[in-house]
């Protein structure tokens, strides 16, 4: 009887251990289970924030940026064109200048000798005079109008150049706001990896058992 009553004593506690053991399975399956979710949603946020944090901010950002730059590619095609204009400008005002300054040679030249010789008038050396001092004030006049164009074109230059100072102070201040979103994009990530997942799990479960 008592050998009897020992084995069904042994069956009671092997029995009790067992379900004890199945209940620690069960605990720590639920644990790991929890880990595992809490895993799942901090990846999913993680992908939220890489993905849409700030979305329409930095979808703005690209459009902005796209717009300038284009500007700025503008600009600078129409820079080189007005340098350009400005160059051949340069390059024709020192012809004239230098074609002026021959002309006032010949006029010096011409000068020295007399209009009227032998006691004449000589027509021809009259007619070189009025013909030589016509040059001279149609060059002048083509001068003035040529510095005329040329400051016109340097003033173009400036607004051009203004224009591109611009356009780059807006590409800079896109870009400090850029940062400032990718810094803020950062700083949530790093807080959502600083969440251990055991934590996480403990917290989701605490949450449950008050619900």
């Amino acid at each position: 009887d008592d050998k009897d009553k020992d084995l069904a004593n042994e069956k009671v506690f092997m029995q009790r251990e067992h379900e004890r053991s199945d209940e620690k399975r069960q605990q720590e399956i639920a644990v790991l289970e929890g880990i595992l979710e809490a895993c799942k949603q901090q990846r999913e946020l993680m992908h939220e924030t890489l993905v849409n944090h700030k979305r329409e901010t930095l979808v703005e950002h690209k459009v902005q940026s796209g717009v300038i730059s284009r500007e700025l590619e503008q600009l600078a095609l129409e820079r080189d064109a007005v340098e350009g204009q400005r160059e051949a400008l340069v390059n024709q005002l020192k012809v004239m200048e230098d074609s002026l300054k021959d002309l006032e040679e010949q006029i010096n030249v011409h000068s020295k000798t007399s209009t009227i010789q032998g006691g004449r008038v000589n027509v021809s050396h009259a007619r070189k005079k009025r013909r030589l001092d016509e040059e001279f004030e149609q060059l002048l006049d083509n001068i003035e109008n040529k510095r005329e164009e040329l400051s016109q074109v340097d003033t173009k230059l400036k607004e051009i150049m203004d224009n591109k100072e611009e356009a780059e102070d807006r590409m800079k201040g896109l870009e400090r706001m850029l940062v400032e979103v990718l810094v803020e994009q950062q700083k949530k990530l790093l807080s959502i990896l600083s969440q251990k997942p055991e934590d996480v799990a403990r917290k989701m479960r605490e949450d449950e058992a008050v619900a």
